[in-house]
């Protein structure tokens, strides 16, 4: 709710917004950086899926800011 907060307010970029979320909040956590980053060409060890219901969000938004204009909650699916 804070990354939608700040997206519709001042319009920060859902990149940025997306890094402040996972790998720039994981050291305050106690977590480690790089279980958030995804690089392409190697193997992704995923923790759980959560869904966001993008219905109603402009479609030629990118995928992260139709993410970030949706209203409803991001429901955990399951852990992996």
């Amino acid at each position: 709710d804070d990354a939608r907060f700040l997206h519709a307010r001042d319009r920060m970029d859902p990149a940025t917004l997306l890094r402040m979320m996972t790998t720039d909040a994981a050291p305050s956590l106690g977590l480690a950086a790089g279980g958030f980053c995804f690089p392409r060409g190697t193997e992704a060890v995923m923790a759980g899926v959560a869904a966001v219901d993008v219905r109603g969000t402009d479609p030629r938004q990118s995928p992260l800011e139709r993410v970030l204009n949706a209203r409803g909650n991001a429901p955990l699916l399951g852990r992996i």
